[in-house]
């Protein structure tokens, strides 16, 4: 089984590896969470962790509607 790691700065995802969170704690710098969810990574960077859960991005806004002259 793949595992992945989530490494969190306040709040935030800011890094997603390949390897055991546990092993990322204590030999990598910063936060790690677990962030495995079957063979896929559960977040990406970028995503939120409230401290239960990965929230995706909001969806960005639609672009401005183009005008013709």
């Amino acid at each position: 089984m793949i595992e992945y790691a989530a490494e969190i700065s306040t709040g935030i995802v800011t890094e997603v590896i390949v390897g055991n969170y546990v092993w990322a704690n204590e030999n990598l710098a910063g936060e790690w969470v677990n962030c495995t969810c079957g063979n896929e990574p559960c977040a990406g960077i970028g995503w939120t962790w409230n401290g239960t859960d990965f929230v995706p991005p909001p969806d960005p806004p639609p672009p401005p509607p183009t005008v013709q002259p």
